[in-house]
């Protein structure tokens, strides 16, 4: 009798592991130091007793691979459906005019690694291979994986699991050059570090009275749950962009008749089911708030759904790396991560170092952790400097990320001109054509910034 115990196999592993992970954080001093978030270690434990070391756990790239494909739409769409307050500020605008400033240095970067290769030494390479530098470390596994994903179609054999492998180094970035730059900053201007808590060395809460509460149930518990409700929610919004999709790859038969065209195009739109799940969702917030039922959403437990999803997600992605494929491309990875890694790094440094942005080191530290791993990084990095989180940086962060998401769909979108060089007699005009693109699309941003930022005071700038 067929069961289905894989999927819940599956999640009881994944779920095992972060509580694994949580205890090995209470007890092992280099992660309580280095602030590693639990998803990481539990994802690289899932790896190590694999089926790439160990072989304790049979390991399917392609089942966990749709995991995180699903789970990171998931995520994007509670995090969309959430009321915002309404408060927007110059340095929220600042920090998400910055962040996609290094989505688009990441993604020219890569992109000409990209096409020095194919013209010396790697004629055969993908040519959006140097996308993964901007997909894995400023977007994350889950988005990194899912265009990977539709690639493959296109002829690039195991692109999502290459992806996976982008990511996994950017969050070794955050964790241990993103810690050093911190301290050193820290270090530099105040001569010492920051104390961290206790709870936040630990990742245990033991204080029953400083536990903050998970949300607030906006049904009455006889009728459903509150927090059923809000999943529910979320998978009617999932519900409504796969009959979009379906609805626009029916439409695209009709219209598109060339093969080669067609497939891209099919592709790379579910492999950006994200944004389209994240449209979705704003759509339906703001139709819930027209009709003024803004009292059935609850940002508490909408904020549990994207974090649980973050956790599995993150987690499943690291443990579906495959290391045959990682030697496949050992130079080629480490060369374009090492060189985007130092880049990001000396970005902010210069950045910041010419603006008169108040929080210097606070938002370093917060800008390079979600430029190298997500949110949660960044936020994981600013407890470092600012423990109590008195500053108003972690709120920028979060709300930078709203501000940063729409103005870097054309960083993302810029995929499609490789894409469709690759059916041409002439590729490597596509290719130039795309690092012009990024070049001159990231120093306009640099100008929108240099208006954004006048009118900080300087004498504020390491407040």
């Amino acid at each position: 009798m067929e069961t289905g115990w894989e999927f819940l196999i599956d999640m009881c592993v994944i779920g095992g592991l972060l509580l694994l992970a949580t205890f090995i954080r209470t007890r092992v001093r280099f992660f309580q130091k280095y602030m590693v978030p639990n998803n990481i270690v539990a994802g690289f434990l899932l790896l190590f007793i694999g089926n790439e070391f160990l072989g304790l756990v049979h390991v399917s790239s392609d089942r966990y691979g749709s995991y995180v494909y699903h789970l990171l739409a998931i995520m994007f769409i509670a995090m969309a459906l959430r009321k915002g307050d309404g408060v927007s500020s110059r340095p929220m605008v600042a920090t998400g005019i910055i962040l996609t400033i290094g989505y688009g240095l990441q993604a020219f970067i890569g992109m000409l690694i990209t096409y020095v290769a194919i013209l010396f030494f790697k004629p055969d390479l993908f040519p959006t291979f140097g996308h993964f530098l901007v997909l894995g470390f400023g977007q994350g596994p889950g988005q990194a994986f899912a265009l990977g994903k539709s690639w493959e179609g296109l002829g690039f054999e195991n692109a999502g699991n290459i992806g996976l492998t982008f990511a996994a180094i950017g969050y070794l970035w955050a964790c241990t050059f993103g810690v050093w730059l911190v301290y050193w900053n820290e270090k530099r201007d105040k001569g010492e570090k920051q104390n961290i808590s206790e709870e936040e060395r630990l990742g245990i809460v033991r204080d029953m009275s400083r536990q903050a509460e998970a949300g607030r149930l906006v049904t009455a518990t006889s009728a459903i749950d509150g927090f059923t409700f809000q999943i529910a929610l979320v998978g009617l919004v999932y519900l409504t962009t796969y009959g979009l999709l379906t609805g626009i790859e029916a439409l695209l038969t009709i219209v598109v008749h060339k093969e080669a065209a067609f497939l891209q195009l099919k592709n790379t739109m579910w492999g950006l089911h994200f944004i389209f799940a994240t449209v979705m969702a704003i759509l339906f917030r703001k139709l819930i708030l027209q009709f003024q039922w803004s009292h059935i959403l609850d940002n508490g437990l909408l904020t549990r759904i994207s974090g649980s999803s973050l956790d599995f997600m993150v987690t499943a992605a690291i443990g579906a790396i495959s290391i045959s494929i990682f030697r496949q491309y050992l130079t080629l990875i480490l060369i374009t991560t090492t060189v985007g890694g130092i880049a990001t790094i000396l970005f902010l440094i210069l950045i910041f170092k010419h603006s008169a942005i108040p929080h210097v080191n606070e938002r370093i530290a917060s800008i390079y952790g979600t430029l190298t791993g997500t949110l949660s990084t960044g936020l994981t990095l600013t407890r470092i400097v600012d423990p109590q989180f008195k500053t108003q940086v972690a709120q920028d962060l979060v709300f930078g990320c709203g501000i940063a998401f729409p103005m870097a769909v054309p960083v993302i979108l810029s995929v499609m001109i490789p894409l469709a060089g690759m059916t041409s007699p002439n590729p490597g005009y596509y290719y130039l054509g795309t690092i012009l693109f990024l070049g001159f699309y990231t120093l306009g941003l640099y100008v929108a910034l240099y208006f954004v930022s006048k009118g900080f005071h300087p004498g504020k700038s390491r407040a």
